[in-house]
């Protein structure tokens, strides 16, 4: 649909620098948001509340083998009770940024050492799992753009999708 968009519009005259296509990493959001938006503890402070989660994942009743499951997606957060380490084992095999740990009980020993291990950070909240991921529905328009990794990532998407020469020439 982009494509003929661009070619009507060049067609008609409209010089056209190119398009960025829509990239759902601008959506993501840092564990810190995550964090203040569930009003959660940190189990122990993390060093780095900027990593970026773009995808949740419910540690539930999994059929799939634990990694598999856990292991398809990256830059992910993981919403589970805190009394499941056998979720929390698995998922830290994946690309997991965090773990939100609902119903307000705490991580076992094996677990809080493997996370610090990783440096995994654990959030603590109250509620349980899918009130805490109803309330995170809406967290992705409360996106912010000032992150180092997203700056780099717009630029390299303005790189890759932009005619640079032909903005340069239209600016200057």
């Amino acid at each position: 649909m982009v494509s003929s968009q661009i070619t009507d519009a060049t067609d008609n005259g409209t010089p056209i620098i190119g398009a960025i296509p829509e990239d759902r990493f601008m959506l993501s959001v840092e564990i810190q948001q995550i964090l203040d938006h569930l009003d959660g503890t940190w189990f122990d402070e993390p060093e780095n509340t900027r990593q970026l989660v773009q995808k949740f994942l419910i540690g539930g009743n999994i059929m799939d083998s634990g990694p598999n499951y856990f292991c398809r997606h990256n830059n992910q957060a993981v919403i589970t009770r805190a009394e499941r380490p056998d979720i929390h084992m698995a998922c830290f095999k994946g690309d997991t940024k965090c773990v939100i740990m609902t119903g307000g009980g705490k991580p076992t020993e094996y677990v809080q050492i493997e996370a610090r291990n990783l440096d995994i950070p654990l959030i603590m909240v109250e509620s349980n799992t899918m009130n805490t991921a109803q309330s995170l529905e809406g967290l992705a328009g409360k996106s912010v753009c000032h992150n180092v990794e997203k700056i780099r990532h717009f630029k390299n998407l303005i790189e890759g999708h932009l005619d640079m020469q032909k903005l340069d020439s239209i600016l200057l």
